[in-house]
């Protein structure tokens, strides 16, 4: 087999050695040729070769700390980030100097040496992602201390070109300086001063542009001894011309204004200053930024009534002066200044603000209120002292985000003062929805307080209780809202009282608010239903419960829920005296489950609170697989009970226990059931009894389902027909004993209309029919079956 080998053999070049093997033992050409293709295919996959030279620091060098210096290399070969590091030891520990990124030509970095003193220095460049690719110094090279610390110039700083500038450095070595410079780092130098003391020198810049220029300060009395500084740059002065306000225009106290300026080499900032006598005396009023040809600021406008302003352009570094205004310009001053509301400030209606402004020679004011950006007014305040300054208001109005206010002299309607543009907002709501008034809630008892905010922002709201009509208020605590909704479980208090409010209040805005009505905290005893269950011998639903011993009960009330979920309708009320069980003569166990809850009320009509629900088990069953059942049925609730017991019978009298399953499940197949009539009913056993005073009970029965719900008397047993399960969800069974005859099926209304048909032709003994019935409206319905000259109709109910 061919190989091909390459090796990366040493530091200064990348050498690839290739040796083809004779391809032995092969026996065609054709052979031969697919191989040599694929060697071909393989080796011009194998990307091209890179190779990283390291050129500078390569041995020899001596590099003086705190100075510019630059380390260059070469990279051959793709694109690639580099890793360059610096070993003062020769070689033995790395220190990390920078990651960069590099092309596949010479490159190069430049940076302040503050690398550790050495005379064994090495630095070592290499591929981030290949460390293997690397390259180092070919000998060792020394970095030597630096007599000089210098404060300016700084690596890479700007200086201006033929201006005087400050030199500032610091030396612990030399007391008396020679100063040199250089433009051409380092070829030639020209002494700036001799035997210096000073540790900072004003020096007269020549006016050649350069970018290698460099400081040296020597020892005065050994010029050998000395320290450089880093690498800095003679650059062209720059120049501005203000744009505005270049004179004539007018400004107003405290308004936004705009300075701008075109220019040459400008710094990315310059200081703006201002002069309100014509330029005899200047003050500092902001800074700028911008670009090297220009830019623009906005500045609030300093209080100074003149008719000489002047703003000039200082270069920030150097104090140079680049441009003033051509001419003055106004400033106006009004008799008012406003300092509240300020611009785009935003208010509730019924939000407290306070109006500020300064008017130090008018006496008395009048406030007024505009929310159409100033074509109209409206009075808030007259005669106000003016000295004061201020004004609480409570907002009132109309919303609008084109507000105003006007503070005007009160004998003078032409001197006066506008606010800044604000926004009022109309007062966002709270509303409580429990308690809401007339509730009777128990002492010492777990109650959830719950409400509304449209304030999608507000994230806290602060709820309050009273127990005396809002005289005193007692702080319940801070509640958070999600999505506009919040809610808070309060434990009442044992102070029993008719007089009780919640409150609930914006954090931030106690204007904000909502109270509920008066209700009533008071001691009565607790009415839990004990069981609900399927009566056999009414064949409707009763409710059980035991009753507390309590003077406060006069009368039970029944509640059940109705078509609206959640929502519970008297049925009946039993006397405290009555045995505690109440029988739904409405009620329809075959149909549906059904809900229930207990309250009751006292002899003065007060109906106090319902108890915890309980839910009746409701049964259904549909044909499973051969002989087998299916039975369904949903949860009772109301107590916890370990499991539900299963009973069938043959006959709907006699009845035995088939099964007990997990209370974790709802549904049940009996795969040994026997052919014909079959009935069936759940029991869950409530652990705790149930004693309604004269007969105790402690099962809850569901109602019984059965596969031919009008018995041996139904009209279609007379034709061989068996119609189930009725009542029926989705699917009907018609089960036909007799064959060869034909058959029409019709489900009609209560009204007589057809609403479902069906023609059985020549039909084979005990065939099962189906029927899809998912999409009538629950009732009753009839079936009529027709064979020849003998009909016969029955009665189905439709329940989904």
């Amino acid at each position: 087999m061919e190989t091909i080998y390459a090796t990366h053999t040493t530091k200064k070049e990348t050498r690839h050695a290739l040796r083809f093997d004779q391809v032995s033992n092969v026996k065609t050409f054709s052979a031969k040729l697919m191989l040599l293709i694929g060697l071909l295919l393989s080796f011009t996959a194998i990307s091209p070769a890179q190779t990283l030279t390291l050129l500078s620091p390569n041995g020899g060098e001596t590099w003086m700390s705190h100075t510019s210096q630059t380390i260059q290399w070469q990279l051959n070969g793709d694109y690639a980030d580099l890793y360059i590091e610096f070993s003062e030891d020769g070689g033995n520990y790395w220190y990390y100097i920078a990651y960069v990124p590099a092309t596949d030509s010479t490159s190069e970095l430049t940076f302040i040496n503050n690398l550790y003193e050495t005379q064994t220095g090495l630095v070592r460049i290499s591929l981030y992602n290949d460390a293997t690719i690397s390259d180092e110094s070919d000998s060792v090279f020394a970095i030597i201390q630096n007599p000089i610390y210098f404060y300016t110039p700084f690596n890479g700083q700007g200086v201006y070109a033929g201006v005087d500038v400050t030199l500032s450095w610091y030396s612990y070595f030399f007391d008396t300086f020679d100063v040199y410079y250089t433009i051409d780092g380092g070829a030639a130098w020209t002494q700036i001063a001799s035997s210096y003391t000073q540790s900072d020198l004003v020096w007269s810049t020549p006016s050649t542009l350069s970018d290698q220029c460099m400081i040296k300060v020597a020892d005065a009395n050994n010029p050998a001894d000395y320290g450089l500084s880093a690498t800095f740059s003679l650059i062209e002065v720059p120049t501005a011309t203000i744009i505005s306000p270049n004179g004539g225009e007018t400004w107003n106290y405290n308004s936004p204004e705009t300075v701008s300026w075109s220019g040459t080499n400008l710094p990315y900032y310059l200081y703006i200053e201002f002069s309100d006598d014509g330029g005899q005396n200047w003050e500092y009023l902001g800074y700028g930024y911008g670009e090297a040809t220009g830019g623009s600021v906005n500045i609030y406008v300093p209080y100074s009534s003149t008719d000489s302003a002047l703003v000039r352009l200082v270069d920030p570094e150097y104090g140079i002066v680049l441009d003033v205004s051509d001419q003055p310009f106004h400033i106006f001053v009004p008799p008012v200044i406003m300092y509240n509301p300020w611009e785009d400030q935003q208010f509730y209606i019924m939000e407290e603000i306070w109006i500020n402004w300064w008017a130090p020679d008018l006496n008395q004011v009048n406030i007024d209120l505009s929310t159409d950006f100033g074509e109209s007014w409206v009075n808030v305040a007259e005669n106000i002292d003016a000295s004061a300054g201020w004004y609480n208001w409570t907002l009132s109005g109309t919303p609008s985000d084109s507000c105003l206010v006007r503070v005007s002299d009160a004998s003078d309607a032409t001197q006066f003062g506008i606010s800044n543009r604000f926004v009022l907002m109309a007062t966002p709501v709270i509303t409580l929805n429990n308690p809401v008034g007339g509730e009777i809630w128990n002492t010492d008892s777990v109650y959830t307080i719950s409400w509304t905010y449209d304030n999608l922002n507000a994230y806290y709201v602060v709820v309050d209780y009273s127990a005396d009509n809002g005289q005193s208020w007692n702080y319940l605590g801070y509640a958070t809202m999600e999505a506009g909704e919040g809610s808070m479980d309060w434990t009442t208090p044992q102070l029993e009282s008719d007089q009780y409010l919640i409150r609930v209040r914006d954090t931030y805005y106690d204007f904000v608010s909502d109270t509920s009505g008066l209700f009533s905290v008071r001691s009565f005893p607790d009415t839990p239903i004990c069981i609900v269950s399927v009566d056999s011998a009414t064949n409707n639903n009763i409710v059980i419960w035991e009753k507390p011993a309590s003077e406060l009960i006069s009368n039970f009330i029944i509640y059940k829920e109705s078509d609206e979920s959640n929502i519970y309708l008297p049925i009946g009320t039993i006397g405290y005296d009555s045995l505690s069980i109440f029988t739904d003569a409405n009620s329809n166990p075959a149909i549906k489950s059904y809900r229930y809850k207990l309250g009751f009320s006292d002899t003065e009509g007060n109906v106090y609170p319902m108890g915890a629900l309980h839910q009746t088990i409701h049964l259904s069953i549909n044909k499973g697989v051969s002989n087998s059942w299916n039975l369904i049925w949903n949860d009772y609730k109301g107590f916890t009970f370990p499991s539900y017991n299963i009973y069938r019978s043959f006959d709907g009298t006699t009845y035995e226990m088939i099964a007990t399953i997990s209370s974790s499940f709802n549904s049940y197949t009996d795969i040994d059931a026997p052919t014909g009539e079959v009935f069936y009913y759940i029991e869950v056993i409530n652990a705790n009894g149930c004693n309604p005073t004269t007969r105790g009970s402690i099962n809850s029965l569901s109602n019984i389902a059965t596969n031919n719900f009008l018995g041996i008397d139904d009209p279609l047993s007379e034709m061989g027909a068996r119609l189930y399960p009725n009542p029926a969800s989705q699917t009907v069974n018609l089960k036909l004993d007799e064959s060869g005859d034909d058959y029409s099926i019709q489900l009609l209304n209560l009204t007589g209309k057809v609403v479902l048909e069906k023609e059985i032709v020549s039909q084979v003994k005990s065939q099962l029919h189906h029927f899809d019935v998912s999409l009538l409206e629950n009732g009753f319905y009839f079936v009529r079956i027709t064979t020849g000259n003998r009909s016969a109709t029955t009665k189905i109910i439709i329940w989904h």
